[in-house]
């Protein structure tokens, strides 16, 4: 009887430990996104994130059109961002995002964050 309660307990603790590792957080408002099945439309997502990288594309003109990038810097940057949407649209195409595909999106998103910060605030200034 007393190996039948271990083997039920470590069943059930096989069962949580699948259920929890299969959805990851979700970049949208803290909602949960499953791995393997998509919890949320594809178009919310794909909306969502066109409106990332167009708040990083505004973020360069801005930067650009203040001084404060050169067009080297600005040319470099967009590089980048023409990258992040690739990977996104790349990601949307089958209508979901898996877990691998949104590690890669993230890891894309913060080198983008890190350059332009880096960029931005360098002493080199777009002379007017």
């Amino acid at each position: 009887m007393k190996k039948i309660i271990i083997g039920l307990v470590f069943f059930m603790f096989g069962i949580v430990g699948y259920m929890s590792a299969q959805s990851c957080p979700s970049p949208i408002r803290g909602q949960s996104v499953g791995v393997n099945s998509s919890l949320y439309s594809a178009s919310y997502a794909a909306t969502s994130l066109s409106r990332i990288t167009y708040d990083y594309a505004y973020a360069l003109e801005r930067g650009f059109r203040n001084g404060d990038l050169t067009r080297h810097e600005l040319f470099v940057l967009e590089n980048d961002l023409n990258r992040l949407t690739r990977r996104i649209n790349r990601a949307l195409f089958d209508g979901r995002i898996s877990n691998s595909e949104w590690t890669f999106i993230q890891f894309d998103m913060r080198n983008l964050e890190r350059d332009m910060n880096r960029e931005w605030n360098d002493d080199q200034r777009r002379e007017s």
